[in-house]
C-alpha cells in the first residue's frame, strides 16, 4: 500500500537479449503526483526525488515517465521488486510533504518573483515590521521605494495570516492613521475560507499567485513603485 492507502503496482520485464530483467512502473507514478499538485520540477522536491533515485539505484525515463531499476538476473527479481516498492511508496511521499516544506515552497517561489520584478527599484526587506508602531506583526516582505507608501506583502495559505494583514490595514488606517498598503497573496484560490476571502476584499488587496502569478506580480509592482514605473524605458 502507498501512503494514501491504494496499492502499489509493479512490473517484471524481461528477459532481454542478455537474459535480464528490470522492475518498472507503468509509466504513470510521476504524472499522477504532479497531477496532484506534487511538481517534481521544483528546488526542494526536485532534490528529493533526485536523492531517492539515487538511493535506490532507479532510473527516471523522462520521455516515457516510467520508474525503473537497472537490469539484473532473475535471481535478484524478488529482492529487488521489494526494494522498487519501499522505493515508490518514497516517492508517493513526496505529493505528503509536511505543510511547512510546502509553505516554504511557495514562499520562495513568490519572494524570487517579487524580487525580479522590483529588482533595484526599491529596497525589499524579509520578515519585518510595515509600521514601527505595530512591530511585533510583521509582513513576508516589505517594500520601499522612495516618495512611495511602504508595502508589506503577506503570503497566506490560511485564514489567521490572512486575518493578521486585514488587522494591520485596519490598524493603518483607523487608528494609528499611517499610509501603507496592505497586500495579501494567497498561494491559490483553496488557501483561505470564501468568508475569510470577502472580508479581505473590504479591507485590503487580496492577489492569487497559482496561475495567476505575472498579473499579481504586476500589481505588486503597481503598488509598490507607481504608475511611472511601467512607461520607464
Amino acid at each position: 500500500m502507498g501512503s494514501d492507502g491504494d496499492p502499489i503496482g509493479f512490473y517484471v520485464v524481461g528477459p532481454d537479449e542478455n537474459h535480464q530483467f528490470r522492475v518498472e512502473d507503468s509509466g504513470a507514478t510521476v504524472p499522477i503526483l504532479e497531477a496532484s499538485g506534487a511538481d517534481l520540477e521544483l528546488d526542494a522536491r526536485a532534490e528529493i526525488f533526485r536523492a531517492l533515485l539515487q538511493q535506490y539505484q532507479v532510473e527516471f525515463d523522462e520521455d516515457t515517465f516510467e520508474l525503473k531499476t537497472k537490469a539484473i538476473a532473475i535471481s535478484d527479481v524478488p529482492k529487488a521488486a521489494l526494494r522498487f516498492v519501499n522505493f515508490l511508496i518514497r516517492v508517493q511521499d513526496i505529493a505528503f510533504l509536511s505543510r511547512e516544506n510546502a509553505e516554504n515552497t511557495f514562499k520562495q517561489e513568490a519572494v524570487r518573483d517579487i524580487k525580479k520584478i522590483i529588482g533595484s527599484s526599491a529596497q525589499i526587506m524579509l520578515n519585518a515590521p510595515v509600521l514601527e508602531q505595530v512591530s511585533d506583526v510583521k509582513a513576508d516582505l516589505v517594500i520601499r521605494a522612495e516618495g512611495r507608501q511602504p508595502v508589506g506583502v503577506f503570503l497566506v495559505r490560511s485564514d489567521p495570516r490572512l486575518y493578521e494583514a486585514i488587522m494591520l490595514q485596519g490598524e493603518a488606517d483607523y487608528k494609528l492613521h499611517e499610509q501603507c498598503t496592505i497586500i495579501a497573496l494567497l498561494e491559490d484560490a483553496e488557501s483561505v475560507t470564501k468568508k475569510a476571502f470577502s472580508q479581505a476584499l473590504n479591507r485590503l488587496t487580496p492577489l492569487t499567485y497559482r496561475g495567476q502569478e505575472a498579473e499579481a506580480m504586476m500589481r505588486i509592482k503597481r503598488d509598490a513603485l507607481g504608475a511611472t514605473a511601467f512607461t520607464r524605458h
